[in-house]
């Protein structure tokens, strides 16, 4: 836990209310001893002092909806394909520059109160969309 945790990034339109407190985690995830991801997560006080220790050693979010389940009203992902910057890079272990993809997940309770705000950068090479387009219900809607 960092000392002086950033505050919660700026919120878009549509994004959900804010929480009166967070806590924060901020971490590089492996696989394979290689990391692939920077994890920086706001999660709402109350729910993260009800399994500190499970947030601080698993990834946040399968917890998070694990403990949250029933009172999830929605949750959504984002992703822009960026590049990585001197710190990524470094952090990431691989050319300044290289692509990534920047993943921005957030969870609302029932009453449209953000309880978790994850921001992820990717490793481009460990990134794989797969997409059903029939099945998502967006296509029609969309092509129009």
């Amino acid at each position: 836990k960092l000392k002086d945790p950033p505050d919660l990034p700026s919120l878009l339109e549509g994004d959900g209310r804010p929480a009166q407190d967070y806590d924060y985690l901020l971490s590089v995830q492996y696989r394979s001893g290689e990391p692939f991801a920077i994890a920086s997560v706001h999660i709402e006080r109350s729910v993260f002092e009800r399994c500190p220790k499970q947030f601080r050693s698993q990834t946040a979010l399968p917890v998070l909806l694990r403990l949250e389940q029933g009172n999830v009203g929605r949750a959504k992902v984002g992703l822009v394909i960026g590049s990585a910057g001197p710190e990524t890079s470094e952090r990431l272990r691989v050319p300044l520059n290289s692509p990534t993809a920047e993943a921005r997940y957030i969870v609302e309770n029932r009453e449209g109160i953000i309880i978790y705000l994850g921001e992820l950068i990717y490793r481009g090479d460990c990134v794989r969309f797969d997409i059903d387009l029939l099945r998502s219900g967006k296509l029609e809607r969309d092509a129009l």
